[in-house]
């Protein structure tokens, strides 16, 4: 394990009061030229205890030598986070399963509610740019493992094209 972060008292450096993550999923590096680059950007799923999803963004701190600061007695940081999207009201942004979030080249984050089947673009400030909801299930549960935005240049993308212009 190279990191921990979310829940100290699962290595001995906090407690339950300590906890910041419920199921976490699709964690995430933000490359290099997005914003925040380096940065961890996660979706929190949420729990019995927390019954409500959240996707956050946490700057670790490194040393030097590239690797993460653990200060003896001390939980991994920060304390505090980068970014944290939590719509009002709470209850209506859940997933008990999978999810996850992606930072997009212009600021914005693409979430994937996986609980839900729906998947949008948000702008820093929590704002929805678009969303859409996949209905096309033979049988329940309704969900979404994973969703990825790509540019229209991608060289998947293209075949695609490609092939439906044929």
């Amino acid at each position: 394990i190279l990191y921990r972060w979310g829940n100290p008292a699962n290595y001995n450096r906090g407690t339950e009061e300590d906890r910041e993550l419920w199921g976490q999923h699709d964690v995430q590096w933000s490359k290099e030229g997005l914003q925040g680059a380096g940065n961890f950007l996660m979706f929190n799923n949420g729990g019995q205890a927390h019954p409500w999803s959240t996707v956050i963004e946490i700057a670790p701190e490194m040393s030097a030598d590239g690797s993460y600061v653990l200060h003896e007695g001390d939980a991994y940081g920060p304390t505090e986070k980068v970014w944290v999207y939590d719509p009002e009201p709470p209850e209506k942004f859940f997933s008990f399963f999978v999810s996850g979030a992606q930072r997009l080249p212009n600021g914005n984050t693409l979430i994937n509610h996986g609980a839900g089947a729906k998947v949008r673009e948000i702008t820093s400030d929590g704002e929805i740019v678009w969303e859409y909801r996949y209905t096309d299930y033979d049988v329940p549960p309704d969900g979404m493992y994973r969703a990825n935005k790509y540019p229209p240049d991608h060289p998947g993308v293209m075949k695609i094209l490609e092939a439906q212009a044929d």
